[in-house]
């Protein structure tokens, strides 16, 4: 009977102390977890190593490049410089087309060549034979 009860605490010893490996604060499913985190973190923190860069990269273009200020200056604040003249266009008035053979925006020879009824660039396109 000793034996048994002596088996018994054995086991539910073993039990308390397996639960506690596994499921414990300092247990092996923390320990993944923390493990995961830390990977996460680490790649946080590359990217904003990353980020960084191209902002100290930025800072020093800013502070010794004329010309990347000057383009700055005119994509984000709308500025020009005196003299020059500026063209606007209502898009939501004249659209750009999308592709040259469906009327849209056409390459450089394309816009050179004047445009037929059929939408063909003129001295280009099928030719007709004369009718008999």
């Amino acid at each position: 009977m000793k034996k048994r009860r002596f088996l018994f605490l054995l086991l539910m010893l073993f039990s308390v102390l397996g639960a506690l490996t596994f499921f414990g604060d300092k247990g092996i499913f923390h320990l993944l977890r923390l493990k995961k985190e830390l990977s996460r973190l680490k790649e946080d923190n590359r990217r904003i190593e990353a980020e960084n860069q191209k902002l100290r990269e930025e800072v020093r273009r800013l502070q010794s490049e004329k010309r990347y200020i000057e383009e700055i200056a005119r994509k984000e604040l709308g500025m020009v410089k005196g003299g020059e003249i500026i063209y606007q266009f209502d898009s939501t008035k004249y659209p750009l087309p999308s592709h040259p053979s469906k009327g849209g925006v056409a390459t450089d020879k394309e816009q050179l060549l004047p445009r037929r009824r059929d939408g063909e660039a003129a001295g280009e396109g099928k030719r007709k034979e004369p009718s008999k």
